[in-house]
């Protein structure tokens, strides 16, 4: 089963960064640029990983953040947003990686995140 990855952003250069480094690994890249898509997609495909820019269509990324966290099914899955140098975050936020990025930082930190949906069903099971 392929790894689902949910980008949420308002720039298709952040998804098609994404997207185009992502594609070396068996790898779903699901695309959503507003909240309220974000949300449903998350709660469809159940993604091991959301990124997501800060700035979005209708809102921004921390909004989506506290609502996925507020979800029980959701509330695991790992976030990490995407932001630019004159954005910053609330300290008990989501970690956040520079945009642009290099290709191996962005990997570095990325690929630990890459589990399937039975890895992730198998650890909810087993707590």
């Amino acid at each position: 089963m392929a790894f689902k990855v949910l980008c949420v952003a308002s720039s298709d250069k952040v998804f098609d960064f994404v997207k185009r480094n992502l594609s070396t690994f068996e790898c779903e890249v699901i695309k959503a640029t507003s909240i309220a898509l974000g949300l449903f997609l998350a709660q469809k495909n159940y993604p091991c990983l959301i990124l997501s820019q800060i700035q979005l269509s209708d809102g921004n990324g921390i909004e989506l953040f506290h609502e996925v966290k507020a979800e029980p099914e959701l509330k695991d899955i790992p976030f990490i947003f995407f932001a630019n140098e004159k954005e910053t975050l609330p300290p008990n936020a989501a970690p956040t990686l520079p945009f642009p990025i290099s290709q191996a930082k962005f990997l570095a930190e990325i690929v630990p995140y890459l589990k399937t949906q039975d890895d992730f069903r198998d650890k909810e099971t087993s707590e």
